[in-house]
């Protein structure tokens, strides 16, 4: 059974790497040959044709668009929306979090998952940290054994994270991720039927991560000096586009705010800072739960109000960024878009710090595989069965990929 969050400690493990090569070791070399079964040829030639249609009907749009983004720029530009990175200061430290999960592997009723999250500096003097758990679930929704697993992930990267920075001279930390927490709020107030599976493990490790002033996402943003940035990897945002740009007819194309500003910023330049309120697709997900006429304060509402969001363009290879920092950090925007700037990898379109956090988190993908085999080997090493083979089919059977 999963143990209660307020029961559970993550440890900190000192020596990382050594743990985090073996696995990954193991696991290079290893790739799956997906199978290729013969497919009838007017099922075929439909396939084909549909998408031959939507390429054409993709680069028609996107060739309109692009026609469209100067009239744009300059509408960004009436609206004072475009500013340029002017900083001359020192950087000092900085270092990124960023964690992995494995997708749940269902085991004899039950189903295995592990979780990693690593603190990464970028610097030799602060020493990396790095977390980890075997998850056992109980035999519950599918749906619901990946939340948790993933919900365990963000608890251990805000652990890992707080113990890197005891050891002081970090000036900015970046995560990989948004500064307030709705996936998990929604979650929690709109998924009864799968929360309810989890309780109360799954509502406490809630409330032990996010939930008001004693959750450990209210330490790392508020009960330090670090400045802590969020640089969430999707953004769906159209606020800027349906705000500004309503006026220029620009086809759907599944366009976002940051696609826009990828397209019409120049190197250097940002987007005057917006509260975050106003940058989400569903505000109403950000209004707090209200019982008994009494507001609660949930830490996604109050983190909301708190922070404010920008994109920046770091590279001209590269998309533009989305970048969340809070309203009592603004005079220190300028610091953190040249951070950004200066530590960016434009092949992986995020941070160097934040990417050898998430390569080095990623070592534990082949976690279960490894655990798998032991328990494949020692229970039939100890079982009393006559017929061993009956009881490795039997085993066989009841492990497979969570779909």
């Amino acid at each position: 059974m999963v143990e209660r969050a307020e029961e559970t400690e993550p440890v900190v493990d000192e020596d990382l790497t050594e743990l985090l090569a073996l696995i990954k070791e193991r696991e290079e070399g290893v790739e799956e040959v997906p199978e290729i079964l013969p497919m009838f040829p007017d099922i075929q030639r439909t396939l084909v044709k549909d998408l031959d249609q939507l390429i054409e009907s993709f680069v028609k749009q996107g060739e309109e668009n692009i026609k469209k983004l100067k009239e744009a720029r300059e509408k960004f530009k009436e609206a004072g929306l475009i500013k340029k990175l002017e900083y001359k200061g020192s950087l000092g430290i900085i270092a990124g979090v960023d964690g992995a999960n494995t997708r749940p592997k269902f085991l004899m009723g039950a189903y295995i998952s592990a979780i990693a999250a690593i603190f990464y500096p970028a610097s030799k003097l602060i020493q990396p940290k790095g977390a980890g758990k075997t998850l056992i679930i109980p035999p519950i929704e599918p749906r619901a054994a990946d939340r948790y697993t993933q919900e365990y992930r963000m608890f251990h990267e805000l652990t890992v994270a707080l113990e890197g920075l005891k050891q002081g001279k970090i000036e900015i930390l970046f995560i990989d991720g948004s500064l307030t927490p709705i996936y998990w709020y929604r979650y929690v107030k709109y998924a009864a039927i799968e929360t309810e599976q989890l309780k109360p493990s799954f509502t406490d490790l809630y409330v032990t991560s996010f939930k008001g002033s004693e959750s450990l996402h209210f330490k790392l943003l508020d009960q330090n000096n670090v400045i802590v940035v969020g640089i969430p990897k999707r953004s769906i945002s159209k606020t800027l586009i349906k705000t500004h740009l309503t006026g220029l007819g620009l086809s759907p194309l599944w366009l976002t705010d940051r696609q826009v500003c990828s397209l019409l910023l120049k190197v250097g330049e940002y987007t005057e800072p917006l509260p975050y309120k106003q940058m989400v697709t569903h505000p109403e997900w950000l209004s707090p739960i209200i019982k008994e006429g009494k507001k609660d304060k949930d830490s996604p509402s109050m983190w909301s109000e708190k922070t404010l969001v920008t994109y920046f363009k770091p590279s001209p290879i590269a998309p533009a960024v989305r970048v969340e920092f809070l309203k009592k950090n603004k005079k220190m925007l300028p610091k953190i878009l040249y951070a950004i700037q200066k530590d960016f990898n434009v092949y992986r379109a995020t941070l160097n710090v934040i990417h050898m956090a998430d390569s080095f988190s990623r070592g534990i993908w082949a976690t279960p595989d490894y655990i798998w085999e032991i328990l494949r080997t020692e229970t039939t090493k100890r079982a009393r069965a006559k017929k061993k083979s009956d009881l490795l089919d039997f085993m066989e059977y009841g492990f497979q990929e969570v779909e």
